[in-house]
């Protein structure tokens, strides 16, 4: 949409909002429920910086609920009800399909997860034997009364007891349950203190105990875990007898994993400090654990990830001289000594994210590492010496998510396959031939070959030049009047992927265009495009995105009235900090569960440490100053006319609280300076996602659609 709303679009705005005058909004957009502007200030190094919506952060006190509550009831008015519901049909319909996990191997044992279209969580499944029937283990129905939901499972080695972890509604903490497999009854251990940060499970060899992560939870606030240490369980025993295996309480920020390796000797620790990809390890020889542990990688100076062992001959992955990473094996008895297995190469190995998608493995005495080129994947494999002996062939533009399961002895091994026409294929390779084969593989409702997927490259404002995939219609041709929605991420290392996006799938059936540039922050060139993009590098992001939004216009793809800003979560204030800077290069614009006061996003999200790496922190004057200059909160411009904007939050999210898009949209509807609306959306009951259940996520996003097809006409 551009500057001005067409008329017919003004005296549709007009009717909605005359239905609600008695909260005080009239049939003008720039009147919107009134939220106080207070004269709060805060000084970080000598700069006074005004925070006047302060007050909406206690989202409990009866002032920021009424605001809420109106908010609600004007986007509620707002929309065509009509328009939505067939959009949701359509949405819900693009979800209506089972949906598959990675099996994982334990004894003769293959358990996996099955969610079922109907039903608002998946149930665990196992088979005895890879062609036994399949039985379920874990019925969602069981915890659904409890409001319950399954965070996380571990098998036994020999799979005879299964660990598994549920949290209650969107709380990021989870009781730990251990149940028999063969009987279908949980024992009597329940364990309290794990939280998604670390959550993992990793069983002793002869399955009579368990190593885990446990977090304290500070008085003042619950959602926020506090100290971190690693424990060992002794099945039958009480919690409080738990055994302190690993803590360092003199690094409060570190997150810690753990690994036992396969003959059961060595217990690795992965200590990964406040969000960065650097990590140390330390290990600790099981046959004689009062020795205690050990340094291998202590400096901190590089990413570790532990693949696997052979007696003393351990093999990781590294970005140690090497930003786009290479295998390496190192004896214990010559820790400083590293051999290199398979040397850094002109393309990225997929192994550095923080945020899912790694997909490196040592499986079947073999290799698996996924290389990236330009953000394309594909699989090789290579012996425990490097040498090369076979590639994987990959059906499509995609990413493996999720990376391999198998055992490190085992050439049977499993991967699951997305792509923006593929909600989840997984495939079962032998490892010794190469060959994929299909496990399971949903029915999906619509034609994928209806559709086509493309990658084009554009340069940015310093001359950098930044890949790019566009999917649209088969056949269309660019003619500068397509809606096109654009979404970029630019963190953590993530490598910008087409994945199925149901939503997305609506839009391209009806004639939109979907753009997923890899801007910096991401990981396509590796570590250093990743720092290239992140903490005071952050407006390298901003500036890969708005210059894909020029390439996109200059090139007719769309054009600017018709162009969709979309971010979320660590990119909401990604696309929220383009349309600021650029309010003419937008049409409209989507930002969901986002983080956008960036001066005091560890305020509120219970991975407060986790993000100082990657976002910075307001103690550094450096820091500081980027964090400023980009945060959407804080740049908002009184007296400018910004495109129609839709902010969307969950309302139980902890990662990127609510209270971001209360504040922000507060600050927009005050400073808007034209009638195109800024409405806010909060999720009932979500957490940092778009809702608990399929039926929640697809009304969410109908909404989404539906606003932008009414603001662009």
């Amino acid at each position: 949409m551009n500057k001005s709303v067409s008329s017919s679009l003004t005296a549709s705005i007009a009717a909605c909002l005359f239905l609600i005058t008695s909260i005080g909004v009239t049939d003008d957009l720039d009147q919107y429920p009134d939220a106080a502007r207070g004269d709060h200030s805060d000084n970080y190094h000598d700069v006074k910086v005004e925070d006047p919506y302060r007050w909406l952060e206690d989202t409990e006190s009866s002032e920021a609920k009424v605001w809420g509550e109106t908010q609600a009831r004007l986007l509620a008015n707002f929309l065509e009800t009509d328009r939505r519901d067939v959009i949701m049909q359509r949405i819900a319909r693009l979800t209506g399909f089972d949906l598959f996990g990675n099996p994982v191997k334990a004894g003769n044992r293959y358990f996996f997860t099955q969610s079922v279209a109907s039903q608002a969580s998946g149930a665990l499944l196992v088979r005895n034997g890879l062609n036994d029937k399949a039985r379920v283990i874990l019925d969602p129905a069981e915890f659904a009364a409890n409001d319950e939901r399954l965070a996380g499972v571990a098998p036994s080695r020999n799979g005879a007891l299964l660990a598994y972890q549920v949290a209650v509604g969107t709380s990021a903490w989870s009781q730990l349950r251990v149940r028999d497999t063969n009987s279908g009854i949980d024992q009597a251990d329940r364990l309290e203190g794990l939280h998604r940060i670390s959550s993992g499970v990793t069983w002793a060899l002869d399955g009579q105990g368990f190593y885990y992560v446990r977090m304290s939870r500070p008085a003042a606030n619950d959602n926020k875990p506090g100290s971190t240490s690693i424990q060992f369980h002794q099945l039958g025993t009480p919690q409080a007898d738990d055994i302190m295996v690993y803590a360092r309480p003199d690094q409060p920020g570190w997150t810690l994993t753990h690994n036992l390796t396969r003959d059961g000797r060595y217990l690795i620790i992965t200590a990964r400090d406040s969000g960065s990809p650097h990590s140390r390890i330390f290990y600790r020889d099981e046959r004689n654990p009062a020795a205690g542990f050990s340094n291998l990688f202590s400096e901190g100076d590089a990413s570790y990830s532990f693949l696997g062992n052979v007696e003393d001959r351990f093999w990781f992955y590294t970005t140690n001289l090497a930003p786009r990473g290479r295998i390496v094996a190192v004896e214990l008895d010559e820790p400083d000594n590293l051999l290199n297995v398979v040397a850094q190469s002109e393309d990225t190995i997929a192994g550095g994210s923080l945020v899912g998608g790694n997909a490196v493995s040592m499986r079947g005495r073999h290799l698996l590492i996924t290389y990236v080129r330009d953000a394309r994947p594909s699989v090789k494999i290579h012996d425990l010496k490097g040498r090369f002996t076979n590639e994987v062939p990959l059906p499509d533009i995609g990413a493996i998510w999720g990376g391999f399961t198998g055992n490190q002895d085992d050439s049977e091994v499993f991967y699951t396959f997305l792509s923006l026409a593929d909600p989840s294929t997984v495939y079962r390779l032998d490892i010794n031939s190469g060959r994929s084969t299909v496990f399971k593989r949903p029915a999906l409702p619509f034609d994928p070959k209806s559709f086509e997927t493309k990658q084009l490259f554009f340069t940015s404002k310093d001359g950098t030049r930044v890949p790019m995939f566009i999917t649209h219609r088969r056949g269309w041709e660019p003619d500068g009047k397509a809606p096109l929605f654009m979404y970029g991420y630019g963190a953590w290392g993530w490598i910008a992927f087409p994945w199925y996006q149901p939503h997305v799938v609506a839009m391209l059936e009806k004639g939109w265009v979907y753009a997923l540039p890899g801007i910096r922050g991401g990981g396509e060139y590796g570590e250093s495009w990743h720092q290239a993009g992140i903490r005071r590098n952050k407006q390298n992001a901003i500036d890969d995105y708005i210059y894909a939004a020029r390439w996109l216009i200059d090139n007719r793809y769309t054009s600017a009235s018709r162009l969709v800003a979309n971010g979320g979560s660590a990119s909401g204030a990604l696309a929220a900090s383009a349309v600021i800077q650029r309010p003419d290069l937008f049409g409209a614009s989507v930002i969901d569960i986002p983080a956008l006061d960036m001066l005091r996003y560890d305020q509120f999200t219970s991975t407060r440490h986790a993000w100082t790496e990657e976002m910075g922190s307001i103690a550094d004057a450096d820091d500081f100053k980027a964090l400023l200059g980009y945060s959407p909160y804080h740049n908002i411009k009184t007296g400018v006319c910004y495109p129609p904007i839709l902010t969307m939050v969950g309302e139980g999210d902890d990662l990127a609280p609510p209270v971001h898009g209360y504040k922000f949209t507060a600050a927009m509807q005050h400073a808007q300076k034209c009638d195109a609306p800024i409405l806010l959306k909060v999720i009932p009951g979500a957490g940092h996602s778009h809702g608990r259940t399929r039926e929640e996520v697809a009304r969410t996003w109908a909404d989404a659609i539906a606003f932008l097809e009414q603001v662009m006409n």
